[in-house]
């Protein structure tokens, strides 16, 4: 007699793996992958002054690291600074598009020809026109401006 598995009858399991686990299993064998990748290329194809070793990156970075906070806390107020400044232009514009219609048909345009303005185009113009900060929020703001707008004029 041959036994028959129905299709209902569960599955023996081994060791339960949790969900997180799970959920992170591939991207950190992505990265560990890459990394390996990149260390068996420098050595087997590179000097180290041409392309350095991961670990000697990750040596040189904590070596450096008092270096990286106070521009990461500049970064992040600038990319801050920008998001607040796209998405008060874009409350004011998407109430202004429900309240006038005949704006939205034109001032819509341009916000999506500025969307569309490539940022390494923008940059460098609005460097040179604004200070250095001010430019860094502007393209922020750029970027964020016509996504916000859109889900703006749509709930309003």
């Amino acid at each position: 007699m041959t036994a028959t598995v129905s299709a209902a009858a569960p599955r023996p399991r081994g060791v339960a793996i949790p969900d997180g686990v799970r959920r992170l299993g591939a991207p950190v064998l992505a990265g560990v992958s890459v990394l390996a990748t990149w260390h068996v290329v420098a050595v087997l194809f590179f000097t180290r002054t041409e392309l350095p070793l991961p670990g000697g990156v990750a040596r040189q970075m904590w070596e450096d690291r008092t270096f990286y906070g106070p521009h990461i806390r500049q970064t992040l107020y600038e990319a801050a600074l920008g998001y607040a400044w796209g998405v008060g232009i874009a409350l004011v514009l998407g109430a202004l598009f429900v309240l006038v219609p005949v704006v939205e048909r034109v001032a819509l345009r341009i916000v999506i020809a500025t969307y569309c303005l490539p940022l390494i185009a923008a940059a460098p113009i609005l460097q040179i026109v604004l200070s250095a900060d001010a430019a860094k929020v502007a393209v922020a703001a750029q970027a964020t401006l016509l996504v916000t707008l859109v889900g703006i004029t749509l709930g309003l």
